[in-house]
């Protein structure tokens, strides 16, 4: 394993199944535990740096299924441990009210968020000044009449969680520390990467969807390619925004999501897999030795993902 706290626009993590085999067959419980160890050193450095830094705004962004949620949540913690209070604050709570009978609406567009309330929230709350943060109520798709007051005052910090959270509309007025995550583990066997980070975060929102959302793992394939075109659109231009970028993958993962998701995934249209890069998808989960979901922890970033205790 590796630390993976970057300050650069790229970063690679590499694995061989043979060895992520052999960690979970021999000590799947001493495996999980170095990995979530990991993941926790990694996010104090990087609350070590946001601390460092003058600004008390933190951007935090990343593509679906990057664990932003459960990112933001445990960087609260680790400063909270350093006596530094947090707020947290969903950019989904800036979209404007949705029309439902557009069917042109581009889900995945930052046109969908009210930009010039948050750029300006953002300076303001630089300037030490109070804004009103708006709450939107995604049964309607419009904003309710709450308005949640909020002051970053001394020694406290707010981030900023969404998908967009870095891009230059947003930021424009501001000067925040950003973040950018993802998962980025690929998985090789002795000739070549057999396993994708893409892959993986398809995974994790498949089994998120149909735990939390009772949605088909079908109907999280039709939308993929709408994800990812969005991404490549609205969320890969802004990643050198990012002063920190943080791997969320852990090596055990696809143990983990496999025998989860494989029955679901056997079931999903070949041609669609195919023409999205996931043609061998299921054949290459089975050869990952099935890990339990109790060795995960309570806190684990994946239960944001698979359920249980600490979501």
């Amino acid at each position: 394993m590796q630390n993976r706290i970057a300050n650069t626009k790229t970063y690679r993590n590499h694995k061989q199944l043979d060895e992520i085999n052999t960690r979970v067959r021999t000590d799947p419980a001493g495996f999980v535990a170095a990995c979530e160890a990991l993941y926790e050193s990694t996010l104090a450095q990087i609350a070590g740096k946001i601390l460092a830094s003058p600004s008390n705004v933190v951007m935090l962004a990343g593509p679906s299924g990057s664990g932003k949620t459960t990112t933001a949540r445990k960087l609260a913690e680790h400063l909270a441990r350093s006596g530094v209070r947090t707020h947290t604050v969903e950019l989904d709570d800036y979209f404007l009210p949705l029309d439902r009978s557009d069917l042109t609406i581009d889900w995945e567009s930052p046109e969908r968020l009210d930009i010039i309330r948050l750029s300006d929230d953002l300076a303001a709350l630089e300037r030490g000044e109070e804004v009103l943060l708006p709450c939107f109520d995604f049964t309607t798709g419009m904003r309710t009449d709450e308005q949640i007051p909020l002051r970053v005052g001394h020694g406290e910090i707010a981030i900023f969680e969404g998908i967009h959270a870095l891009n230059d509309a947003v930021c424009a007025a501001s000067h925040p520390v950003t973040l950018y995550c993802s998962a980025r583990m690929r998985v090789r066997d002795e000739t070549h990467v057999i396993f994708r980070p893409e892959w993986m975060r398809f995974l994790r929102r498949g089994v998120r969807d149909g735990l939390f959302r009772n949605t088909a793992l079908s109907h999280t394939l039709q939308r993929w390619p709408d994800v990812l075109q969005g991404e490549q659109a609205y969320i890969q231009p802004f990643k050198y925004r990012a002063q920190i970028m943080l791997d969320t993958s852990f090596d055990y993962e696809v143990n983990l999501l496999a025998p989860i998701a494989l029955e679901e995934v056997e079931k999903l249209d070949r041609g669609a897999l195919k023409g999205l890069r996931m043609g061998q998808l299921s054949e290459t989960m089975k050869r990952f030795e099935p890990l339990d979901t109790r060795f995960v922890p309570e806190d684990s970033l994946l239960r944001e993902f698979i359920g249980g205790c600490g979501v």
